[in-house]
């Protein structure tokens, strides 16, 4: 899904002066800004606490939203060591200083309502994340620049989160709002129209609309193959999707021949002894369990073990 990968850091744009100015924390940002991206966490928070300090003792116009700029990647950073607590009262309180100067609804706070949202969806707490999610949808409609891209990805946060607390009846139209909005920006060979297909397609699973699930994984799968690539790992993916949807609907013939596909795909790809044929092996051995082949059942577990063990 499209939501909340590793952040990439930014300096704040703000119109300028015919000679650019610079300020004390300019050399702060900097060094903790290319550290970040070279994944010297450690040294960035070191920079941005530079950069906080000089801030917050300077008397330079705009002051706020510098600031806010350097607490944001403070808050990143601090996201990506694991400092959640940290974490999130920067992200707060750069959103409250944005809030404070562009106002509530300013396309300027999607970024850090982003934050925010994406820290309470990683830490569980989609219930939390949900009105945040609403009110970045509604900034990128009133918006004028907005892109499509930008709506697609608001309109699917908000479905994952729904998603995320069960609440899949309200998901699906986001989800199928998501689509629409990617066909027409993209057209169909895109790796977004697949995603959205696949998140469909577990909602409807879940709904029990087990024909409509089984529409989408199968177009996830002739994606998967014909426009995007082959990519063995999304197909195996998608192709374990539809078996363990067959596999609800006691389809288990179709799953059978499925679950075989995934082993021998990742076999071809990964190896035979590799880690991610347990599960995979797994799959079969339960099929074989419900089907009353307890022997083969037996060599397919047998062989998952001697992998764990390896």
């Amino acid at each position: 899904m499209r939501i909340w990968v590793l952040p990439v850091l930014f300096m704040l744009t703000l119109p300028l002066p015919a000679v650019a100015k610079s300020f004390p924390w300019d050399s702060c940002m900097d060094t903790g800004l290319k550290a970040y991206q070279s994944g010297n966490y450690q040294q960035a928070e070191r920079s941005f606490l530079c950069a906080q300090h000089f801030a917050e003792t300077s008397n330079e116009p705009q002051l706020d939203i510098h600031l806010a700029e350097i607490l944001t990647n403070l808050g990143e950073t601090y996201n990506a060591e694991g400092k959640y607590h940290q974490a999130e009262a920067l992200f707060r309180r750069s959103l409250a200083l944005k809030d404070k100067h562009w106002g509530t609804d300013n396309p300027a706070l999607v970024r850090d309502l982003d934050n925010l949202a994406g820290f309470y969806i990683n830490r569980g707490r989609s219930d939390l994340a949900e009105p945040i999610l609403r009110h970045i949808l509604d900034i990128q409609e009133k918006n004028p620049t907005s892109n499509p891209d930008d709506i697609a990805t608001a309109v699917n946060n908000l479905a994952t989160s729904y998603t995320n607390t069960g609440d899949f009846q309200a998901a699906l139209p986001l989800y199928k709002r998501a689509l629409s909005l990617d066909r027409a920006s993209k057209g169909e060979n895109d790796k977004n129209i697949a995603a959205d297909e696949r998140n469909l397609g577990f909602v409807y699973s879940k709904l029990g609309q087990f024909d409509k699930a089984e529409s989408d994984y199968k177009e996830v799968i002739g994606l998967d193959r014909e426009k995007l690539g082959n990519h063995p790992q999304d197909v195996v993916s998608d192709l374990d999707n539809l078996a363990q949807l067959y596999m609800s609907e006691k389809k288990l013939p179709e799953a059978e021949a499925l679950f075989k596909e995934v082993i021998a795909t990742d076999e071809q790809y990964l190896g035979p002894n590799n880690p991610d044929l347990v599960v995979d092996l797994n799959n079969l051995a339960i099929l074989y369990r419900q089907t009353n082949r307890i022997q083969e059942a037996k060599e397919i577990e047998k062989r998952a073990d001697q992998i764990k063990l390896q």
